[in-house]
């Protein structure tokens, strides 16, 4: 197997750090960890991670991102080599964001070959309630592969449940507990596990995020739905 190429960028504003190839390749992210190098508290920053400059944001929602508060917040996604966390669209760079000028710096690790398609998908979202993450479908199985999440809200600590369905069993903890998130860039990662998922939802059932106290919670969750 080939040693995957490493990327490392320091970055202040929008950057292509890796760039796009062309004759129809495809850029597959198999690892990628990046660190808020502020060194104040107050100087937090969200990163956007997209497909291309402007393109499709491949974390968070549309105001919910990487959530890193500084004096070293970070984001670590470890090395997933045969099942990459996102695969690019045809010949275009991976662009990746800090807010506020802050300084960000990291590595990405990643391949480019002719292949649109690996075998994970993943569901970016967003969530002030309780909320769909990936949608059910009749007959078939979600099993949740790998995950991340961020709190957003400055001020509000918040627990996070995933539901099997609305409603439904709580996947990690139970009812008065779950993912516990700080406010300012709490977060919890579960790096790529594809041979064994971390969560097997009941079939026909969609998965469900529920912060509570109103904080704002985005990230991403990795999945097989078969």
């Amino acid at each position: 197997m080939a040693t995957p190429t490493a990327a490392a960028f320091s970055i202040t504003a929008a950057d292509p750090v890796i760039a796009a190839p062309t004759g129809t390749q495809y850029i597959h992210i198999v690892g990628i960890m990046f660190d808020n190098n502020e060194t104040a508290v107050t100087n937090y920053t969200k990163v956007t991670i997209q497909d291309g400059s402007g393109g499709t944001q491949l974390y968070g929602g549309s105001t919910s991102s990487a959530f890193l508060p500084g004096k070293g917040g970070f984001f670590d996604l470890q090395m997933s080599y045969d099942h990459p966390y996102w695969d690019l669209s045809a010949d275009t760079a991976l662009y990746i964001t800090p807010s506020s000028s802050r300084r960000v710096s990291g590595t990405v690790w990643y391949y480019v070959d002719s292949t649109a398609v690996r075998a994970v998908d993943h569901e970016p979202f967003q969530l002030t309630a309780s909320g769909s993450i990936i949608t059910a479908v009749a007959s078939e199985t979600i099993k949740v592969v790998a995950m991340s999440v961020h709190n957003n809200d400055l001020v509000d600590d918040t627990v996070f449940h995933l539901l099997d369905g609305s409603g439904g069993t709580d996947l990690y903890g139970g009812a008065t507990g779950a993912f516990y998130l700080l406010n300012n860039g709490g977060v919890r990662q579960l790096g790529m596990s594809y041979d064994t998922p971390y969560f097997e939802l009941t079939t026909n059932t969609a998965l469900y995020g529920v912060p509570t106290s109103g904080a704002q919670v985005g990230g991403t969750v990795w999945y097989i739905q078969s």
